[in-house]
């Protein structure tokens, strides 16, 4: 991870993730729901093993993508500082199926420009969290032009 990601969670850590203030606005953020969706995708065998977050349900249904989302989240609420860079761990990098994957939701969702932590869109929840991680991921597997 680059040092601004790890800078990031190192702010996780001092500043617990209030799950309850999160939820009220998450299901309707498009920042949160992108990030979400990518976040997902990429944990090896996450999709097979969850149906709400395969291929076709991330496109044709967001709100019942969404609920599964967040349940998944308040589960991990409590060691969200843990849960990010151990996920990471489990990230399918060597997939060139998932490379594939990730790299045409990229797509999908606007772009380059709508995966940056620093974008207009960003909510400032824990997603931005999870968007530095999800960024450093697709530059080091060459997804993103810069």
């Amino acid at each position: 991870m680059t040092s601004h990601a790890q800078t990031g969670l190192e702010i996780l850590e001092d500043i617990p993730f209030d799950y309850e203030d999160w939820e009220e606005t998450a299901s309707e953020q498009s920042w949160c729901i992108k990030t979400l969706k990518l976040w997902f995708t990429l944990i090896k065998d996450y999709s097979e093993e969850n149906k709400w977050c395969g291929w076709e349900n991330i496109f044709y249904q967001e709100a019942d993508f969404m609920t599964e989302a967040m349940r998944e989240i308040e589960a991990v609420a409590d060691e969200m500082a843990e849960y990010i860079p151990t996920t990471v761990e489990s990230f399918d990098l060597k997939n060139l199926d998932k490379l594939l994957e990730i790299e045409a939701l990229i797509n999908h969702m606007g772009g380059e420009d709508y995966i940056n932590p620093d974008h207009d869109d960003n909510d400032s929840s824990v997603c931005t969290f999870m968007m530095f991680v999800i960024k450093d991921v697709a530059e080091f597997c060459g997804l993103l032009p810069s």
